[in-house]
């Protein structure tokens, strides 16, 4: 013996309508038929008003809640169906929703394209963050600088002496406040005539907007005759 009761539908009056009129002849409240299908009473009580737009699920699944609304009243739910997709579904449409795939595995391709895009966008703003900080630090901070020769405390009796160091490219270098050639690969050399006594020298080096590296070196030019006082 079936355990549903058919009833024939009411043409002139919604799915919503007819549903509500189920519900009511039932004698069964919003709240006691949520128990029973473990649907939200917002949802049902959406379904009866013909709100189906406030529905957490797609037209596809819509009719689902409509089988579990009328299996927990006891009415057997194919002729509801049927008049809920005449109504709200486009008879184009009714073809593939008679059949839907599982709604997780639907869902999950359906988002997937936008996941995709979303993570591609992530990681090109990501990278063009990280691009412009670095491109950002090398600017500012000061360039390297390193003097090979000579050597601070250095002693000697000739009275030039060649300056020889290295930095970055496109780097001016200044020796003792005058600039002078850096080469492409960022080597660079310079005589320098010293005097008798200790010479202070200081080696800068600049980017043009950021910082100023720089490295002092102190020579002491002897005559013949001190080194000869000094070393007998």
């Amino acid at each position: 013996m079936s355990m549903f009761v058919k009833k024939e539908i009411e043409e002139s009056k919604r799915i919503c309508i007819r549903l509500k009129e189920a519900r009511e002849a039932a004698g069964i409240s919003l709240d006691s038929l949520s128990k029973k299908t473990r649907i939200n009473t917002q949802y049902l009580r959406a379904l009866e008003e013909c709100r189906f737009d406030d529905l957490p699920v797609s037209p596809l699944y819509q009719k689902n809640f409509i089988k579990t609304y009328l299996t927990a009243l006891g009415i057997h739910p194919d002729p509801f169906i049927h008049q809920y997709l005449r109504e709200e579904i486009p008879s184009a449409d009714q073809t593939r929703h008679t059949h839907p795939a599982p709604p997780v595995r639907s869902m999950y391709f359906h988002n997937l394209p936008q996941l995709i895009r979303s993570t591609v966008t992530a990681m090109i703003v990501l990278s063009l963050i990280g691009y412009l900080g670095l491109q950002v630090k090398h600017i500012v901070e000061p360039p390297t600088l390193t003097v090979h020769s000579p050597t601070d405390g250095m002693i000697t009796e000739n009275r030039s002496l060649v300056i020889q160091g290295e930095t970055e490219k496109e780097v001016s270098v200044f020796i003792n406040g005058k600039e002078i050639v850096n080469k492409n690969n960022g080597q660079f050399e310079e005589q320098l005539d010293l005097g008798v006594g200790v010479n202070t020298i200081i080696i800068s080096a600049k980017k043009k907007y950021g910082k100023t590296k720089t490295e002092t070196r102190h020579v002491t030019v002897r005559t013949p005759s001190q080194f000869s006082f000094r070393n007998p």
